[in-house]
């Protein structure tokens, strides 16, 4: 009996090497096919423009428009501003 669970904890082991062994390289062709884009295309347009709306945040991660003139800022350190 002992030894009916060494072998299944073996083939086990066996099983799981060559499933990461075919996974990880799909897995790695996928994340690094020409298809596969991690930053948005930027086209150049002309009627764009940047402007520094505020200075002097930390970490800024996303914000939330709250009428013309102000809008919430999240940081990446948890505070939220007021701009």
């Amino acid at each position: 009996m002992i030894n009916q669970i060494k072998s299944l904890k073996k083939r086990i082991i066996v099983i799981v090497v060559i499933a990461l062994a075919v996974v990880i390289p799909i897995m790695y062709l996928i994340h690094n096919s020409s298809t596969a884009t991690a930053a948005p295309l930027i086209t150049k347009d002309p009627n764009l423009k940047v402007e520094t709306v505020v200075t002097g945040l930390s970490s800024p991660t996303s914000m939330a428009v709250i009428n013309n003139t102000n809008m919430l800022v999240l940081e990446k350190s948890g505070q939220i501003r007021h701009v």
